[in-house]
């Protein structure tokens, strides 16, 4: 098996509805699904034509090519899902003190398990760092397109992962035969996640080029443990989705038992809509990243097992599954723990993410925030955003408004066209300024236009953040076609 590294950097900010449901609030993954990646290659290559058919099978059906989730980058670590298994005394404000669910001893008393919590939707690196993933949120509103307005009563919300932090994911191949073919089609800017076509989901793909490997160790018989790092999702007998996974479906040797008692899961439905056929897929029943499966083992069991994953789906990043992770493992820290006989602490000492990492901080403050604080916080944001606009615009207007006066509006109306509708921002030069079909060189324009109006254009958009670009065009181009409709 050969494994690529991949680092998603997130140039907007990048909406993956847990839902996808169009009203109400819902919050964002915390993880990129490896089925986003997926898709971006299956919009660039996916082709049934006798030439090619054979490829296509082994990408996207045969799991010959597996496309594993992205999680956060914290502090240039890789992250792992708190574990269910972890809980910690209610009243402790860090993290300092987690136990392990499944080191308690069963004869303990219910009231005595009740003063500690799950670790719930924290992510944390193996040199002992522990963050929760932010989240942007913003309101938006349905367009009315017959009254030019928002539309009455047709409010939605969004959140949203933060624009600037980065995500690393991982392509698992059965050998070499795709993997360039992959590279050519998948890496550079792209686009992924809800609204594509608004201000979300612009985000960069490149390679990432250090080794991305697991805490994992081989089990010997006795007490084993299963981290689900990825989601996984099981199919019974019957041909029907089933959160009860066999022996067989976890890959364990004959005689060994799941102790159910022990282990922590936590299920979800699942739902996904097809965008070929314009409907959804039949709903799957999960199991969620981070569960933990505690088994008792009758002979060793290996993590080479587990290379290929498990379950089904695992093409779109289901069924990655860690053996005996360290992270699991009780650690004596004190002689006091040791006269205790307390095995169920994990022993680690949990420290933030520094001020160099890459989370970036949302707006929201606190979770408990109301929406419509954040709402009025990403507001203000947008507003700053917007003034520099319209700063840059009023500039170019004042210095250049007489050299373009024979620019008629219908000629602003075609470059505000081509700005609202381009596909890809690094065109926009292209597009205008091409010696063979560029807009100013090409049809009616090319009377209007000479080298000096050009250079000026050019130039104003040079100096425009690269992702400000298409929006400060279009607006530029609307308020020069008002401009020569006044006069």
């Amino acid at each position: 098996m050969i494994r690529l590294g991949i680092k998603c950097i997130l140039q907007s900010d990048l909406v993956l509805s847990s839902s996808p449901a169009n009203e109400g609030f819902y919050q964002s993954l915390d993880y990129i699904p490896g089925s986003k990646f997926l898709g971006i290659l299956a919009k660039e290559i996916y082709d049934m034509s006798p030439q090619i058919a054979s490829q296509t099978l082994d990408i996207f059906h045969y799991g010959k090519v597996r496309f594993g989730d992205a999680h956060l980058l914290i502090d240039e670590q890789l992250s792992y899902k708190a574990p269910l298994n972890w809980i910690y005394p209610k009243k402790s404000r860090d993290f300092d003190e987690i136990k392990l669910f499944h080191k308690f001893d069963p004869s303990i008393k219910i009231e005595d398990l009740d003063i500690y919590e799950s670790v719930k939707d924290k992510y944390f690196t193996l040199d002992r760092k522990i963050t929760k993933v932010d989240q942007n949120f913003s309101i938006k509103s349905a367009y009315d397109r017959e009254n030019y307005r928002s539309m009455d009563k047709q409010m939605y919300g969004y959140f949203a992962l933060p624009k600037g932090s980065e995500w690393v994911g991982y392509i698992d191949f059965d050998d070499d035969s795709y993997i360039q073919i992959i590279k050519e089609h998948l890496l550079g800017r792209k686009r992924m996640g809800r609204s594509k076509s608004s201000q979300y989901g612009l985000v960069i793909i490149e390679e990432f080029n250090r080794d991305i490997s697991f805490d994992q160790s081989t089990a010997q018989s006795g007490e084993a443990y299963l981290y689900a790092y990825s989601n996984l999702c099981f199919v019974d007998q019957n041909g029907n989705y089933t959160t009860r996974p066999s022996l067989k479906d976890l890959k364990l040797p004959k005689d060994s038992t799941i102790l159910w008692e022990k282990s922590k899961i936590k299920t979800r439905k699942y739902q996904t809509w097809n965008k070929k056929r314009h409907q959804p897929n039949q709903d799957r029943f999960i199991i969620e990243k981070g569960s933990v499966f505690v088994v008792q083992l009758k002979e060793s069991l290996s993590y080479e097992e587990y290379k290929m994953g498990i379950g089904s789906h695992r093409s779109e990043g289901f069924g990655q599954v860690l053996l005996n992770p360290s992270f699991l493992m009780p650690q004596i820290r004190s002689t006091e723990d040791q006269n205790n006989k307390d095995n169920s602490a994990l022993g680690w000492k949990f420290q933030k993410p520094g001020k160099e990492s890459t989370l970036v901080e949302s707006p929201i403050l606190n979770p408990n925030d109301h929406p419509l604080l954040a709402f009025i916080e990403q507001k203000k944001k947008s507003l700053n955003s917007e003034n520099k606009m319209d700063k840059w615009i009023n500039e170019f207007i004042s210095e250049n408004e007489n050299e373009f006066k024979n620019i008629n509006s219908s000629q602003w109306g075609q470059i505000r066209n081509i700005s609202k509708n381009i596909e890809k921002p690094e065109l926009l030069d292209f597009l205008l300024f091409d010696e063979k079909i560029g807009f100013v060189h090409s049809g009616q324009a090319k009377s209007q236009w000479n080298t000096k109006k050009e250079q000026l254009l050019k130039h104003s958009l040079a100096i425009i953040p690269p992702y400000d670009r298409v929006s400060y065009l279009a607006k530029l181009a609307s308020l020069m076609a008002q401009l020569k409709g006044d006069n």
